[in-house]
C-alpha cells in the first residue's frame, strides 16, 4: 500500500507534474517541426507516361539512361531511342547500329555510348556506329549489362560468353577470382 500510496502522491506533485508538462510540451513542439518541414519541404511528383501515340517508336523498353549531356537514352525492340525532354530520337539498323534490340546502354569517360544488344555490341560517338560482335573477338554476341569503372574500363555482362571488359581497343576477359578453397 504505501507503494501506491507514493505514486499517487507522485502524481499530484507539483515538481512531477512541472516536468510531466515540460516533456510534453517538447514532444508536442518536436511534433509540431516535424510535420511543418516535412510539409514546407515536401514535394509533389508527377509522373508522365510516353508511349507509341507520344512518338516513342516501341512501348517495350529494356533499359533507360541518362547521359552525361541530360538526355535520356531508351533501349527498346525497335532500336535506341533519344529523348530531349520533347522530341524521341530514333537509331536504327539503317542508322549502323548493329541490331535493333537494345539491351544495354552506358557511356565511358569520351562520352561515347556503348550499346548492348542481342547480336553485338554498338560503340556510337553521336555521329557514327561503331559495331563488335563474334566475328571481331566477343566471347557472346548477347549482352544484357554495360558498367564502366573509374579505370574507364567498359565491362559487358553476356548470355553466354560471361563478363568481358573493352579497354586500350581491345577484348579482355578477365583472369578468374574464384580460389579454390571457396568451391
Amino acid at each position: 500500500m504505501p507503494i501506491k500510496a507514493k505514486k499517487l502522491i507522485d502524481y499530484f506533485d507539483p515538481a512531477v507534474n512541472n516536468l510531466f508538462a515540460r516533456i510534453s510540451n517538447q514532444f508536442i513542439f518536436f511534433i509540431a517541426i516535424v510535420i511543418c518541414f516535412t510539409t514546407i519541404n515536401g514535394q509533389l511528383l508527377s509522373f508522365k507516361n510516353y508511349t507509341d501515340e507520344d512518338g516513342l517508336p516501341q512501348n517495350t523498353v529494356f533499359v533507360i539512361f541518362q547521359d552525361s549531356k541530360g538526355f535520356i537514352w531508351l533501349g527498346t525492340e525497335a532500336g535506341l531511342i533519344k529523348f530531349d525532354g520533347i522530341n524521341f530520337t530514333p537509331y536504327t539498323t539503317r542508322d549502323g547500329l548493329i541490331n535493333s534490340t537494345v539491351r544495354a546502354i552506358a557511356e565511358d569517360s569520351s562520352g561515347n555510348l556503348w550499346i548492348g544488344t542481342i547480336n553485338g555490341i554498338s560503340k556510337f560517338d553521336r555521329h557514327t556506329f561503331q559495331n563488335f560482335n563474334s566475328e571481331k573477338n566477343l566471347s557472346d554476341n548477347y549482352i544484357y549489362s554495360i558498367v564502366v569503372d573509374p579505370e574507364n574500363r567498359i565491362w559487358f555482362g553476356s548470355r553466354l560468353g560471361g563478363l568481358f571488359y573493352y579497354q586500350q581497343d581491345k577484348f579482355h576477359v578477365p583472369k578468374s577470382t574464384v580460389m579454390q578453397d571457396s568451391l
